[in-house]
């Protein structure tokens, strides 16, 4: 299962963003760095070559890569980060403008293909990013803030043995359900409380005969248990029953080890349930393959609901 030992990292972003100097700056500190804008990683078409960036990935555990590419999305799965690193347009204007070892941003064709970039490409990337830094703070901050997310290295993921997990599991399935009926409050689809409703009591108080049979996986990030993952087998295929990660582990790699590691387990098909509102939940589920699926085909009918499956 995904392990410790650094982190791979995709740093992205528009032109001008400062993404070549962060790199030369990692690299000064004896961090493996790769701009996949030289050396043959991007094609004619301008989309990654899978063959090569595949192999770099298989080769390094720790390293920093950096593009902008149509297909960049095929391969987040195998990266711990996608930092997208931003700056206003004006700033990124000014730069490229002010550069002298790249061409790119001297014509006026180019700065409107820029200004194009900046208003229907960086919002794509934000979506997929989990981290976003500001490409105008000074270039040791932003170098320091990716190195300590490659010293926090991936996180750990394994199976919950009972008894000895009993108290992670207990603790991480509680913060799901509280948070869980907290947005449904706030979304007008259950009354507020401060107590969780019965139903869920069984999950929490003994979570090894309630989840017996089914598949309980743990991450932690730095030695400490930060995400859970429930996956069940159904008639003809499998079905992600809860997944969770706290707030500070969030950023650190721990939800899409976590699923990923499900993923690799879980016969396909595979199909979950989400609330509509969890943006960056779906957009890793989207990143992962999945789709929503037609409302006809939908398994679950509550209102803010959307059922996805994958394969």
């Amino acid at each position: 299962m995904k392990g410790t030992g650094g982190a791979r990292i995709l740093v992205t972003g528009m032109s001008g963003a400062g993404k070549s100097s962060l790199l030369r700056e990692l690299a000064s500190r004896g961090i493996t760095t790769v701009d996949t804008d030289y050396g043959d990683y991007v094609d004619a078409d301008g989309r990654w070559n899978d063959e090569r960036v595949r192999a770099l990935l298989d080769a390094h555990r720790s390293i920093v890569v950096s593009g902008t590419v149509e297909n960049q999305g095929d391969y987040y799965d195998r990266f711990d980060h996608v930092v997208l690193l931003s700056a206003p347009l004006a700033v990124l204007l000014a730069r490229v403008a002010a550069r002298t070892d790249n061409p790119y941003g001297q014509t006026g064709e180019d700065r409107d293909e820029i200004r194009r970039h900046v208003a229907e490409v960086e919002p794509l990337l934000r979506r997929g990013a989990d981290v976003e830094l500001d490409g105008t703070q000074p270039l040791t901050d932003l170098a320091d803030a990716v190195e300590r997310l490659l010293r926090s290295g991936s996180a750990e993921v394994r199976d919950a043995v009972f008894p000895r997990d009993l108290s992670s599991v207990s603790a991480l399935l509680e913060d799901y359900l509280v948070q869980t009926e907290r947005e449904k409050a706030d979304h007008g689809l259950a009354a507020p409380s401060d107590e969780l409703p019965a139903r869920y009591a069984r999950e929490v108080d003994d979570p090894a005969s309630a989840f017996r049979g089914v598949r309980v996986m743990l991450a932690s990030v730095a030695g400490t248990d930060c995400g859970i993952i429930v996956t069940a087998a159904i008639p003809g295929g499998s079905e992600i029953k809860r997944f969770w990660t706290t707030p500070p582990a969030r950023g650190r790699g721990a939800g899409a080890a976590l699923l990923d590691a499900a993923l690799a387990a879980a016969p396909p098909p595979v199909r979950l349930s989400v609330w509509e509102w969890r943006t960056p939940a779906i957009e890793l589920y989207r990143r992962r393959g999945f789709e929503v699926v037609a409302p006809a085909d939908a398994w679950d009918s509550r209102p803010g609901i959307l059922c996805l499956r994958r394969g």
